[in-house]
């Protein structure tokens, strides 16, 4: 009997230690972040600076009790000074739009890049530092005027990751055409319609036969 009591007190005790070790309060501390750019590669003598007060931050890693954590998406420049977060491992990472709205329409420029692991083991700030690089290319096509005295209803389409249309004159504007990139590149196909004056007769002229290679941070200028 003494024995069963025993075995009924250690099964109690052990319980109580597993929950206390559930239950045991997160301990908070914070991350300090800083934040850069590279400027966008183009060809010009000089590149404007880039405004990262928009871009959009989040934090993401495993706290002390080894429990996943994600955070709430922060605006730059919307943040505090310190961010509070449980004690934990982390990466903070940061991009100018999101990987989709980096090809809606025509696209945009995208910047992104991520944090080394911030280790937040005290109640001093840890400080983050994330530099962001253009990461995907872009590209603009130009229809010369010689082109265009022979052929009307010009049309001009861009094909990597997705086909973006165009009219002589949006290509001429010029329009910027930007496509999400892998680091190892993505084959960029374009094709230029246009009806012969002399004839109405449709023609196309195209390189898929040879397609070029679009790079991260690479401006592709096509001229026809």
């Amino acid at each position: 009997m003494r024995k069963s009591a025993f075995y009924t007190a250690l099964i109690l005790l052990l319980a109580i230690g597993c929950n206390k070790a559930v239950m045991e309060p997160q301990r908070m501390g914070s991350i300090s972040l800083s934040l850069s750019s590279d400027e966008e590669v183009v060809v010009s003598t000089k590149a404007d600076a880039v405004d990262c007060s928009g871009f959009l931050v989040d934090i993401y890693g495993t706290t002390f009790l080894g429990q996943e954590y994600a955070s709430d998406q922060h605006i730059y420049a919307e943040m505090p000074d310190a961010v509070v977060i449980p004690y934990g491992y982390y990466h903070v990472s940061a991009q100018s739009c999101t990987f989709d709205a980096a090809e809606d329409g025509f696209g945009k420029v995208r910047y992104h890049g991520v944090s080394g692991q911030v280790d937040v083991l005290s109640k001093v700030p840890a400080s983050a530092t994330v530099n962001c690089k253009m990461v995907n290319g872009k590209v603009t096509i130009t229809i010369d005027d010689s082109f265009l005295e022979d052929f009307e209803d010009v049309t001009a389409e861009l094909t990597a990751t997705r086909t973006v249309e165009l009219t002589a004159e949006q290509a001429n504007a010029p329009t910027d055409v930007y496509f999400n990139t892998p680091a190892e590149g993505v084959q960029l196909v374009y094709t230029v319609y246009g009806t012969v004056k002399a004839s109405g007769k449709r023609l196309k002229y195209s390189n898929s036969a040879s397609p070029m290679s679009l790079m991260p941070a690479k401006w592709a200028k096509i001229t026809i």
